[in-house]
Formats: C-alpha cells, sequence, structure tokens
C-alpha cells in the first residue's frame, strides 16, 4: 500500500477511518514510566478488544451501526488514562483500594471524586460526539435501561465490555452471561444461545483481526 487510495481501495473506506481514529486515540495510553505503559497498556488492549466485539455484537442486533460500536467500545475507558494522567494523583491509588475489595468506580470517586465513566461522558461531550455515543461511553457501567435514550448501542457496549474482560481471562464459566444485566439480553433480544455464539464470534474476531494487532 502506496498511499491512502490504495488503502482505501484494498481496505474499504470504513476501515481506513476505524484505523485512523484507532492510532490517534492511542497517545493518550502511552506512559512516562515503565509502571504507567503496563497499566495504560492493558488498558489500551481492552479498549481494542472492545471495540471489536462491539462491532461484531452491532452487526446481530437490529438498528445498532457497528461503526458507532466500535467508536463508542474504543472509547468506553477513555477517562481511565485520562484521570491516571491529570487527576492529580496515579492510578495505583485505585488499584491498591481495589485490592482491599472496594469496586473500581468507588474506588476511583474515592481517589479522584469522580469516576472514570462519568470522565469519559465528559469529554466526549467536549468532543462534540452525537448524544448516543456519548451515552453509550458514559454508561457503559449501567445496571438497567432507566433513562437511557439509545439502550441497544449502550446495551451492545456494555455487553462488549463484559465479553472482553472474560476472553482475556484463563477461564470462562460455561453460564457466563448469568453476570450481564438481565437488561441486556432484552434489550438486544439475545437468547443464551446466541450470547455464546457471539461470545465465540468475538474470540474469532479478536484472534484474527489486523485491528488486534494494534493492542499487544
Amino acid at each position: 500500500i502506496a498511499s491512502i487510495k490504495d488503502a482505501v481501495v484494498l481496505l474499504g473506506f470504513k476501515a481506513v477511518r476505524n484505523l485512523a481514529m484507532t492510532v490517534s486515540v492511542f497517545d493518550l495510553f502511552v506512559g512516562k514510566t515503565d509502571r504507567q505503559n503496563l497499566r495504560r497498556g492493558k488498558w489500551w488492549r481492552h479498549s481494542i478488544d472492545t471495540a471489536l466485539c462491539a462491532r461484531l455484537i452491532a452487526s446481530q442486533a437490529a438498528g445498532v451501526s457497528p461503526d458507532e460500536a466500535y467508536t463508542a467500545g474504543l472509547l468506553h475507558d477513555i477517562g481511565k488514562p485520562l484521570l491516571d494522567r491529570y487527576g492529580g494523583a496515579p492510578y495505583e491509588q485505585v488499584e491498591d483500594l481495589m485490592a482491599q475489595g472496594i469496586p473500581e468506580l468507588a474506588a476511583e470517586r474515592q481517589v479522584y471524586g469522580c469516576d472514570h465513566a462519568e470522565v469519559g461522558r465528559a469529554v466526549s461531550q467536549h468532543w462534540g460526539f452525537p448524544e448516543k455515543l456519548v451515552e453509550a461511553i458514559g454508561c457503559h457501567h449501567a445496571e438497567s435501561a432507566d433513562g437511557l435514550q439509545d439502550a441497544p448501542l449502550t446495551a451492545v457496549v456494555v455487553l462488549a465490555n463484559h465479553v472482553a474482560h472474560l476472553l482475556r481471562q484463563p477461564d470462562t464459566p460455561d453460564t457466563w452471561w448469568f453476570e450481564l444485566p438481565a437488561w441486556i439480553a432484552d434489550t438486544l433480544q439475545l437468547s443464551p444461545q446466541q450470547l455464546q455464539s457471539l461470545y465465540l464470534g468475538c474470540e474469532v474476531e479478536i484472534q484474527s483481526s489486523p485491528m488486534a494487532a494494534l493492542g499487544r
């Protein structure tokens, strides 16, 4: 590939656009120390995984744009490196609290006065994103669909986030979907069999996608 034009012809415009966006976001995940790089590297890998999972899940969900799902998945945790960079305290303080059994969002609020989902919502609003993307980024830990304007897109990102975490664990329970908030399957109208099929599809997508190489 010798030019952008060649890349568009070979890969397609959407693929090139997604690649360009992914690369442009990468700088936010670069740390100044080895410890920061290790932590942010894990966040970056998870963001890529979630974006790929979200795109695949959206392709099977009625009324959800795979491209919007990819964007929301890629940026769903953007608040974490921003807190780590600009929050006035290293994120390891959050990790120390989590090691004591305090949930992630509660630990972030204790250290920073806000959590990464709230920061992600504020930043995506500042960037002028459509409200449904802002909502999906800010509500990717939502326990219910109450108050959501675009529940399907947010549900896709919540599910993609969950699946992406599971795929990096050594063992996944056969009934992993029991851990999901009930509104996810209800909103996307997915049976346990369909959820398992999507899980396996996401696993293949992460293993085979060239985009996943950006997260390694």
